[in-house]
């Protein structure tokens, strides 16, 4: 099988699984609640100039990456929990 012929078919298998999702018929507005949550990172000099010389890699990319990727865990855990409450 060509990859062409795989991936034809398994988008037809994720179009046919979505077909199955039921939605509620309407959606109510939800109000939800501010919450500060301070985050802060710290370095140096050197450890900038060591992580780009050993790794190849560059502090703030990597540091803003691992912060966006913790808000967005914290965000989905909030929606996990509120929805536990709702159920």
């Amino acid at each position: 099988m060509n990859r062409r012929g795989f991936f034809k078919r398994a988008l037809g298998a994720v179009a046919l699984a979505a077909t199955t999702v039921y939605f509620p018929k309407s959606l109510d507005p939800v109000v939800l609640p501010k919450a500060k949550r301070p985050m802060r990172t710290l370095w140096t000099k050197e450890a900038k100039k060591d992580l780009n010389a050993y790794h190849s890699l560059e502090l703030e990319g990597e540091l803003t990456r691992i912060l966006s990727e913790e808000i967005r865990r914290e965000v989905d855990k909030e929606l996990i929990m509120d929805l536990r409450r709702l159920i």
